[in-house]
Parts: structure tokens; C-alpha cells; sequence
């Protein structure tokens, strides 16, 4: 970016204002060379904001390319553990399907045993 310069302040146009306006000639210079010396620090203060501006605009670029990059992670991170739980179902259904058919078989083991004791009771007390 080019380097903006200050407006040019006449002091000749400033010292005929002056002494128009009832300004001795030592008042006029001490006038002039207060603003002359102002005008400068005041760009000399603007410039240094601006750069410090410019610093901080990268350093905020800096850190919503960081926000985005940990975003993007945590996505990542979000979508593993996502397929991390479909997993873990499908590993608990597969136990409860295997534990159902266990019970069912024991239910049945259960049913025909005692289906064999009352068949003996019956021929023993027949």
C-alpha cells in the first residue's frame, strides 16, 4: 500500500490569517510552528495505527484459520465416535439376539424337563 501523505500546510497562508486577525508576528510563528508540529504527529499517530490496525486484521486471520482447522478436527473426531457408537450397536443387538436364543433354548430345556418329570410321576403313580 502506497504511503499517504499529509495535505501541505501552508504557513505563509496561516501567517497572513494571523496577522489579519490582530497577530503579532512572534505570536504568528509560535501558532504556525505549534500546528506544523502537531499536523506531523498526528500522521505520524495515524500510520502507527494503521500498521497496528493491519497487525491485528492478520493476527484475527491467523486465528479464524486456526478455528477453522480445529472445526474441521472436531468434525472428524465427531463423524469417528459417530461410527464408533453405529458399531456398538450393532455389537449389543448381536448380544441380545444371541442371549434371546440362549434363553429360548433354556426356556425349552426348562419346559421338557419338567415335561419328563411329570411323565414319570404320572407312570410312577399309575
Amino acid at each position: 500500500m502506497g504511503g499517504m501523505s499529509a495535505p501541505a500546510f501552508d504557513t505563509l497562508k496561516a501567517a497572513k490569517q494571523l496577522g489579519a486577525a490582530g497577530f503579532d508576528d512572534a505570536q504568528a510563528e509560535a501558532v504556525i510552528a505549534t500546528v506544523a508540529g502537531s499536523s506531523g504527529q498526528d500522521v505520524g499517530i495515524l500510520k502507527a495505527d494503521v500498521e497496528t490496525l493491519k497487525v491485528d486484521v492478520e493476527t484475527l486471520k491467523v486465528d479464524v484459520g486456526a478455528l477453522k482447522a480445529d472445526f474441521q478436527e472436531m468434525k472428524k473426531d465427531f463423524q469417528a465416535l459417530r461410527a464408533d457408537v453405529q458399531a456398538l450397536e450393532l455389537r449389543v443387538a448381536g448380544k441380545f439376539e444371541a442371549l434371546y436364543k440362549h434363553l429360548w433354548f433354556m426356556g425349552a430345556g426348562v419346559v421338557a424337563a419338567n415335561a419328563g418329570v411329570v411323565t414319570v410321576l404320572i407312570t410312577l403313580l399309575t
